[in-house]
């Protein structure tokens, strides 16, 4: 009958030369005489017994050695043929589950001897299997993909990615709002560990529309309005003819608080607040009205009109070098287009020469036509012993 089917193709066939060889029961290993790839390779019978490759022998030495699971005894007969070339397309068969072994020794392979499942075997231990749908490690947290040294070079996922954790070197690119606000961890962050200044910048969605920028702390200020933002604090414990704060207002506020107190070092010493133009003169024409009155029942009560040396926030009786008085004054836009009709409103409270206790309050405004940008505080006799001042500005009202 003819032969039906693929034809056999022709391959190589050599025995071994192994009668150097010497079987004595305790040796184990021997020499080829010649260096094979796999020990699949080989046919090998012993006393008449086929050997089975991977069990019952393995190659050793880089393929140029065999060795058997069990030492040869004696006059053991052994015989081993080299098969090499295709001999009938063992890759054209159906394995059936059987192992298809790869290396030298034996211990690298593919199989799949579970139904719809490939298995990776390295260094005779399952390394990755392959399912419908799935390619997964056999072990979890087993196998790395890539090295630090050897890197794939993209990668690219439709759906979701999971992972313990994730270190980037380069700079990462995230499509805008993706990142949602209860993913951001600023509990663990570090605290800026001072005042918060108009340079500092913070992140906004510009317009609620999803997309997110940079905003400097000092448009913050601006648009929350109305609120007092500190321009100035100093304290000195030195005994000066006059304190000038310069360049401290601006168009930017309408309206300033000041929180200010001071000692003498003359008693009886009056405090005088000035205002002074970006050229260091002092504006004149002061005029204002107070009332007064201290602690042992006596009215304190004055006017000024038209004084060419400022604002006096205390009664003519001036105040005790022993003890400090303390102002609350509340300036109406000193670079206001209406700054003619500007000026203050204030509350001082201190003591006399005989240490009693006084309350002023009182107003007033200047009618000079140039802006001021400074202001100076000084007593019309004597020096300021001790002094503490304190300047915010007032944003979101109107100046007139």
């Amino acid at each position: 009958m003819a032969y039906i089917g693929k034809s056999i193709e022709s391959g190589t066939f050599a025995v071994l030369d192994t009668s150097g060889n010497t079987y004595n029961g305790s040796n184990t290993t021997f020499s080829l005489g010649t260096q094979v790839g796999s020990a699949a390779q080989l046919l090998v019978s012993h006393d008449g017994v086929i050997q089975k490759p991977g069990t019952d022998y393995s190659l050793a030495s880089g393929g140029t050695q065999i060795t058997f699971s069990t030492a040869p005894a004696s006059g053991a007969s052994i015989f081993i043929v080299e098969i090499s070339g295709a001999v009938g397309g063992p890759l054209d068969s159906d394995l059936n589950g059987s192992e298809l072994i790869l290396d030298t020794d034996g211990d690298t392979s593919i199989t799949a001897d579970t139904d719809d499942q490939i298995d990776f075997k390295v260094a005779n231990a399952d390394q990755i299997k392959l399912t419908d749908g799935v390619l997964a490690p056999s072990t979890d947290n087993d196998v790395d993909l890539g090295t630090s040294s050897l890197e794939f070079k993209d990668a690219f996922f439709d759906g979701t990615v999971t992972t313990d954790g994730l270190t980037v070197s380069g700079t990462p690119s995230f499509a805008d709002g993706s990142i949602a606000i209860a993913d951001l961890d600023i509990d663990g962050g570090t605290d800026i560990g001072a005042d918060i200044v108009d340079a500092d910048l913070f992140i906004i969605d510009d317009g609620a529309g999803g997309t997110n920028r940079k905003v400097a702390a000092s448009r913050i200020k601006t648009y929350a309005g109305g609120g007092l933002v500190l321009l100035h604090n100093s304290t000195s414990t030195s005994a000066t003819s006059a304190i000038t704060v310069s360049n401290v207002f601006s168009d930017t506020y309408d309206r300033y608080l000041l929180e200010t107190s001071f000692m003498p070092v003359t008693n009886n010493a009056e405090l005088l607040m000035s205002l002074v133009d970006g050229s260091g003169n002092v504006l004149t024409s002061y005029y204002q009205a107070m009332i007064g009155r201290t602690q042992a029942g006596n009215d304190d009560s004055s006017d000024n009109d038209g004084s060419s040396d400022g604002f006096r926030l205390r009664g003519s009786g001036g105040n005790s070098s022993g003890r400090m008085q303390h102002q609350h004054i509340i300036l109406n836009g000193p670079t206001s287009p209406h700054h003619n009709y500007g000026g203050i409103m204030f509350m001082n409270r201190g003591f006399d020469s005989s240490n009693n206790f006084e309350f002023h309050t009182g107003g007033g405004f200047i009618t000079s036509a140039t802006d001021a940008v400074s202001v100076k505080f000084s007593y019309n006799t004597g020096n300021i012993n001790v002094s503490s001042i304190t300047i915010y500005g007032m944003s979101g009202t109107d100046s007139y």
